[in-house]
């Protein structure tokens, strides 16, 4: 087996975690304008605070959590650095405390480290702590990333490789699988998109994204638009 099969998904994830560094999503600033002052909002798996500091510079009260202590300590230093709250915690997604109708807005960028399974555990708690008439936004790779990893020297067989039981094609969006897991939601928009980021060494990365944002409705019997 070689080495970058082993690395499988582990390494696609770190990639993940690399991309936009302290720059927020574009996604997210681009829904500044549904974001208010005092809204309370969760950030998913923030790793080092870029959208959380982002959010709280918005002036909405945030909370945010990540698996990782080195990635929450600097998250608490950009915050101090910027001069905004936010409280941050170090917990995985199974391990978060998922109030139900706590927040206001959930957000959910690159998450894509996580399995079909855990997937559908993550989601539906995102659902599950928003407010009635509460908005989810959610920005990940689509499924065109896959194209963009055998660029970069992925082969198919890397991508089918299956490691704890999932292979890393299954880790990407696609509009399909958007619709058919939130059904219970609103949706006002997806968007299938690329992006551009110029690198510390010159070189230019492409990124095939989706964004999606949702509203959480008042009842089970209001009519989706």
């Amino acid at each position: 087996m070689s080495g970058a099969k082993k690395a499988g998904i582990r390494s696609l994830g770190h990639q993940f975690g690399e991309n936009g560094r302290a720059k927020p999503s574009q996604y997210l600033v681009s829904k500044s304008r549904f974001l208010q002052k005092d809204q309370r909002a969760l950030l998913v798996a923030d790793g080092e605070g870029r959208n959380s500091v982002w959010c709280a510079g918005m002036g909405l009260t945030v909370d945010a959590f990540d698996i990782s202590p080195q990635a929450i300590e600097k998250a608490k230093q950009l915050s101090l650095d910027k001069g905004v709250s936010v409280t941050y915690t170090v917990a995985s997604c199974d391990d978060w405390d998922w109030v139900p109708e706590k927040y206001d807005v959930v957000i959910v960028v690159c998450a894509n480290f996580t399995t079909p399974c855990m997937r559908v555990r993550l989601f539906d708690n995102c659902v599950t702590t928003l407010k009635p008439g509460g908005i989810l936004i959610l920005n990940g790779y689509s499924m065109k990333q896959l194209g963009v990893l055998m660029l970069e020297g992925y082969t198919p067989e890397q991508l089918d490789y299956r490691q704890n039981g999932f292979s890393i094609r299954e880790h990407f969006y696609s509009e399909d699988l958007l619709r058919k897991t939130f059904t219970n939601l609103e949706i006002l928009e997806i968007v299938s998109y690329t992006e551009r980021e110029r690198k510390e060494n010159g070189s230019v990365s492409v990124a095939a994204l989706m964004g999606m944002m949702a509203r959480k409705r008042h009842s089970s019997s209001d009519a989706a638009v």
